[in-house]
C-alpha cells in the first residue's frame, strides 16, 4: 500500500511538472512571436561641391533623372530584401519550434526513467500483460 501512494503521489509530482513545461513553453512561443521585428533603413544622401561649375539644367536632369533610376530601384530590392528576410524569419521560427518539441519529449521521457526506446517498448509490454491480467482474472472471477 506505501509503494502505491508512493507511485500515486510520483504521478502527480511528474503532472505537475509538465504542467509547468507547458505553460512555460506556451508562455515563452508567445513572448517570440510576439516580439517587434528588427527594421533597418537606408537614406541616400546626394550632395553637390560648391566649388564645381553649376548648370542648372544639365544639373536639374541628371538628378531627376538619377532619383527616378534611385527609386525605381529602390523598390525592387526593398522587396527582395524583405522577402528574403521574411523567409529567413519564418525558417527560424520552424526550427525554434521544431527544437523545443524535441526537447520536451526527451525531457518527459528521460523524466519518466525511460532512457531508450527498448525501456518504453518493455514498460508497455509489462503494463499491457498486467492490465490483460487483471482484466481476465475479474471476468473469470466474476463466472
Amino acid at each position: 500500500m506505501e509503494d502505491n501512494k508512493f507511485s500515486t503521489f510520483l504521478n502527480y509530482t511528474a503532472c505537475l511538472v509538465i504542467l509547468v513545461c507547458v505553460i512555460g513553453i506556451v508562455y515563452g512561443m508567445i513572448a517570440y512571436f510576439t516580439q517587434q521585428k528588427n527594421i533597418q533603413e537606408y537614406q541616400i544622401v546626394l550632395t553637390v561641391s560648391p566649388d564645381s561649375i553649376y548648370n542648372e539644367e544639365k544639373f536639374s536632369y541628371y538628378t531627376d533623372s538619377l532619383i527616378q533610376v534611385i527609386n525605381k530601384h529602390e523598390h525592387v530590392i526593398e522587396e527582395r530584401y524583405n522577402a528574403i528576410l521574411e523567409e529567413k524569419y519564418n525558417t527560424q521560427q520552424y526550427w525554434t519550434i521544431a527544437g523545443v518539441l524535441t526537447t520536451v519529449v526527451i525531457t518527459i521521457l528521460g523524466f519518466f526513467g525511460y532512457k531508450s526506446f527498448k525501456d518504453i517498448e518493455t514498460k508497455c509490454v509489462d503494463i499491457s500483460k498486467t492490465t490483460t491480467t487483471k482484466i481476465v482474472r475479474r471476468s473469470l472471477g466474476s463466472i
